[in-house]
C-alpha cells in the first residue's frame, strides 16, 4: 500500500489599525490578534493528534505555521499579520472537516471580539491518496 499525505497550504491574517505605539488605543495591533489564532491552532492540532491513522507508517494529521509575517517598525501597531500555514491530514480524515475548525476559530474570535477581523485563503487544495498495489 502507498500513501500520501498530501498538503494543502493556507494563509491566515489578521487586520488590525496602526497608530503609534505611544498611543495604542488609537489602534489595534494585528499581531496581538493573531496571537489568539495561534493558540486556536494550537489547540486544534492536540485535537488532532488524537485521531491516529490505521495505515502503518502514517501518524496523525498536522497542523504547522510555518511563517509570521507583520508590522513595518517596532514602535507602530501593526495593521496586518499573516501565518502561512501547511494543514496535512491523514486519509481517514477529511480536509473540509479540518478547515471548517480553523473557521470556526476564526468566527469564534470575531463573535468574541469585535475588533478582531481575519481573512482566511486556501492557497492550494490537496487530498490525501491511498493506492492499493497488487502482485501479478
Amino acid at each position: 500500500m502507498v500513501c500520501r499525505v498530501w498538503s494543502s497550504p493556507l494563509r491566515i491574517s489578521t487586520l488590525g489599525e496602526a497608530a503609534h505605539a505611544m498611543y495604542p488605543w488609537l489602534g489595534v495591533s494585528a499581531i496581538e490578534k493573531m496571537t489568539d489564532v495561534l493558540v486556536g491552532l494550537r489547540k486544534l492540532q492536540e485535537e488532532l493528534k488524537g485521531r491516529m491513522s490505521k495505515i502503518p507508517g502514517l501518524s496523525y494529521s498536522t497542523i504547522n505555521v510555518g511563517t509570521i509575517n507583520g508590522g513595518s517598525k517596532s514602535n507602530v501597531l501593526a495593521d496586518k499579520c499573516s501565518i502561512d500555514v501547511d494543514v496535512r491530514v491523514i486519509p481517514e480524515i477529511d480536509i473540509d472537516e479540518v478547515i471548517g475548525k480553523i473557521e470556526g476559530i476564526l468566527e469564534t474570535l470575531r463573535r468574541n471580539d469585535t475588533k478582531f477581523k481575519s481573512e482566511l485563503e486556501m492557497l492550494m487544495k490537496a487530498l490525501p491518496s491511498v493506492t492499493r498495489l497488487t502482485r501479478q
